[in-house]
């Protein structure tokens, strides 16, 4: 396993009347946190060549696993938005 390979930064939210941790919640769901518990397992267990025991590595496959669920439903959310953008330009 590759060490720190969701150790990405956050991006800032606009700021508005809202406090910044509600406003990340409300703009990127759980991802924040699922990294942050993904970064500190393979920081806290990972041996120097990055490989965790077993039941960590299960744990951190699992907790990529939702990762890639999220970032894969937000996707198709943009590529909805995005398509159905396009087809309301042609049909005017």
């Amino acid at each position: 396993m590759i060490r720190n390979a969701f150790d990405l930064a956050t991006p800032t939210p606009r700021r508005s009347g809202t406090s910044s941790g509600a406003q990340t919640a409300a703009l990127y769901g759980p991802i924040p946190e699922l990294t942050e518990r993904f970064n500190d397992l393979v920081l806290r267990h990972a041996d120097d060549n990055g490989e965790l025991p077993d039941r960590q590595a299960v744990e951190a496959a699992e907790i990529a696993h939702k990762l890639y669920q999220l970032h894969d439903s937000e996707a198709d959310h943009y590529r909805r938005l995005s398509l159905e953008h396009r087809e309301g330009r042609r049909s005017r």
